[in-house]
């Protein structure tokens, strides 16, 4: 880890810490004695007076105020959103109602830009296309390594763009691309009025046109529900989707299985995806929730160990010879002995569940469930028969992909 990377993970914690060079020591001769440190007499504190105790811990909101005649300049805004940030996670934190298994993912921009800007590059990839909805806000920078002070003015620039355009300064030879667009998802009603419908269809034919000019498709969305689409169009066109997701000190990466058309035999049953292990289908989860519910609120640290983790994955995976229908080591095997259809990298997992708060990763496999919302027959076959109307009963109605008619000879 270089000095940079430590200053802006410092900057995150909004606590002073000096970072010095090999520069500012100085050397003493070990034989001598340690100095001494001789402090003043200081008397007992007194008693604290006794209170009554709390049921359980409190939590305070309360309103950030902001001199206004004083905020006329941007900087003072930056440091502002920073610290709304920081102080959401010192809340989230201390909160003890906090469920540490909760899914409350990342923002898009923040893995994407650790992921690409140097991870990618330096495997070799030199085509790179970033799809984002958002626009570069004055808490991003200091967690989002592409974004910078300038491109948080006049309402922030579009993310997808701006990570694009900073890419080709890191690596001039690099085709990225980005692309400002919002994607459709189940439990999120679409309008009924045609400028709606007509722009909810353009929105899925443009990302059917990405997804199937690319070879791998990242999910790294902010929410669930949203990546239910790029998980059927992927699935359909028989991609390598690699996944990652975070919680507040919790990250999961993962690569879902191949085709079920299109799957190798071998001795393990068929990859599952994001959603084989759910047991309701994804919906709204965004509406009604709290402010630590919707936004970045993460150990800083998280998400270059997850992006460092999914990007090796992907390489792991490429250089196994049987692609994307490689199997995947059981959670009990033994690490020391390498099996003979392992990569030239290594293992290759299906899931990896990371747990900062004990620096320990948890490899497990998930089989494909035949009645999955995300990658079954069932659900393939009707969006290629039906496409865009079908897309539209998901967006629309939070019980369609509940009330699915399954055909019996789906397995599981």
């Amino acid at each position: 880890m270089g000095w940079d990377d430590v200053a802006q993970q410092a900057a995150e914690m909004t606590l002073p810490l000096t970072i010095f060079s090999s520069n500012n020591f100085q050397f003493v001769n070990p034989t001598l004695p340690p100095p001494q440190l001789i402090l003043p007499s200081i008397p007992p504190p007194s008693p604290p007076t006794p209170q009554k105790p709390l049921p359980h811990p409190t939590l305070l909101a309360l309103p950030v105020l902001n001199d206004l005649p004083n905020c006329s300049g941007q900087t003072i805004l930056a440091p502002s959103g920073l610290e709304e940030w920081s102080e959401t996670k010192k809340c989230w934190e201390r909160s003890p109602c906090r469920d540490p298994g909760c899914d409350y993912r990342h923002g898009a921009a923040n893995k994407a830009a650790t992921l690409k800007k140097i991870r990618n590059i330096g495997w070799g990839v030199r085509t790179i296309t970033l799809v984002d909805s958002g626009r570069v806000s004055f808490s991003n920078p200091v967690c989002q390594p592409l974004f910078e002070f300038e491109d948080c003015l006049n309402g922030g620039a579009p993310k997808a763009e701006c990570a694009a355009s900073r890419l080709k300064k890191i690596f001039p030879g690099i085709n990225a691309t980005g692309h400002t667009l919002a994607i459709p998802m189940p439990g999120h009603p679409i309008p009924n009025t045609p400028s709606s419908l007509s722009q909810a269809k353009a929105d899925v034919a443009q990302l059917e046109q990405l997804i199937d000019e690319h070879d791998v498709v990242f999910l790294l969305m902010d929410s669930r529900e949203s990546r239910w689409l790029p998980t059927v169009i992927g699935a359909t066109k028989d991609k390598t989707v690699p996944n990652a997701a975070l919680g507040f000190g919790t990250f999961l990466v993962m690569r879902h299985g191949a085709h079920a058309s299109t799957a190798t035999p071998t001795v393990q049953q068929r990859l599952g995806c994001y959603y084989c292990n759910d047991i309701v289908a994804p919906t709204d989860s965004l509406t009604d929730r709290t402010l630590d519910q919707m936004c970045t609120v993460t150990r800083p640290g998280l998400t270059p160990i997850a992006a460092s983790t999914v990007v090796e994955l992907l390489a792991s995976l490429l250089q196994h010879p049987l692609g994307v229908n490689a199997p995947a080591p059981l959670p009990q095997q033994d690490l020391g002995k390498i099996p003979d259809d392992t990569s030239i990298l290594g293992s290759v997992p299906h899931q990896i569940r990371g747990f900062l708060a004990q620096f320990r990763n948890l490899p497990l496999v998930g089989a494909a469930y035949g009645k999955c919302t995300g990658c079954s027959e069932t659900v393939l076959r009707s969006y290629e028969k039906e496409g865009f109307d079908m897309l539209l009963k998901a967006f629309n109605d939070q019980k369609y992909l509940e009330s699915v008619e399954w055909d019996e000879e789906d397995d599981f």
